[in-house]
């Protein structure tokens, strides 16, 4: 208990900005130490909610990109197609 306790200081101290955990190397209270962990991994569950938000956001504005791309491809297809055909219209009236 006392390595775990201590690693978990360690790691709390490494990242941890605030000067909570830097000011000696007394015992830290687990209980306290596993409430800080549960926080921190609560804040990473939620950001990592809102990062999928996100994410799912961009794909879905990716999608809507390419299918705008896609009917613009088509519509310049058919412009070309039908310049293609005036032209041939234009050479058989001259």
């Amino acid at each position: 208990m006392k390595a775990m306790t201590a690693t978990l200081s360690q790691i709390f101290r490494n990242t941890d900005t605030s000067s909570e955990h830097e000011e000696s190397d007394e015992e830290i209270d687990p209980e306290k130490l596993c409430a800080n962990l549960l926080k921190k991994s609560t804040d990473l569950s939620n950001e990592n909610k809102v990062q999928n938000e996100k994410l799912t956001f961009m794909q879905t504005e990716r999608d809507e990109a390419m299918i705008k791309l896609q009917e613009s491809s088509n519509k310049t297809k058919q412009l070309e197609e039908e310049i293609s055909w005036l032209l041939i219209k234009i050479n058989s009236l001259e």
